[in-house]
């Protein structure tokens, strides 16, 4: 994400061709079922699916005039829509901000390729997540932790920024 905003506004040193490079190597890891993997080619990690398809997205709104192809655009957005439907489908329920992280990504996908039931499902996670029965907001191992809490934050805003305002919170 940071490569894509830099090539993006014209840092010299740095290619679109690199960064589409690590696109594609984003795209091989992931599994049939949507989701990527955080140490070894076949597992299946919500936080690896959650952040890197966030990433990827975001990325995407700097850089998706650049692709070199429409092939590998396409497949691109495929491999985006396959793990918004995994992360539709999947919820954590330990880490706080890796369920954020999920919505921020669900609402991106949704952005990026139209699909309204990604918004539903990022809302759904936001809600989720607001509205907890516990008294402490973010809960991290079933605690507080300072970090993450912070990062935490840091994705609900950007959540809510990109955020219609209508009927949202």
């Amino acid at each position: 994400l940071p490569l894509a905003w830099a090539v993006r506004h014209g840092v010299e040193g740095i290619s679109v061709k690199r960064v589409w490079q690590g696109v594609y190597f984003w795209a091989g890891l992931q599994s049939a079922s949507g989701s990527f993997p955080q140490y070894g080619r076949y597992d299946c990690d919500f936080a690896a699916t959650a952040f890197s398809s966030y990433a990827i997205a975001a990325a995407l709104g700097y850089l998706r005039q650049d692709c070199p192809n429409q092939t590998s655009l396409d497949h691109t957005l495929d491999c985006l829509y396959r793990s918004g439907k995994w992360l539709s489908k999947n919820n954590e329920r330990v880490y706080s901000n890796q369920q954020v992280a999920a919505a921020l990504a669900l609402l991106e996908l949704s952005l990026l390729i139209d699909e309204p039931n990604f918004a539903c499902a990022a809302r759904e996670k936001v809600e989720a997540i607001c509205d907890p029965p516990q008294k402490s907001l973010f809960l991290e191992k079933k605690g507080f932790d300072l970090g993450y809490s912070t990062l935490s934050l840091e994705m609900l805003a950007r959540y809510f920024r990109r955020t219609p305002r209508c009927g949202q919170r």
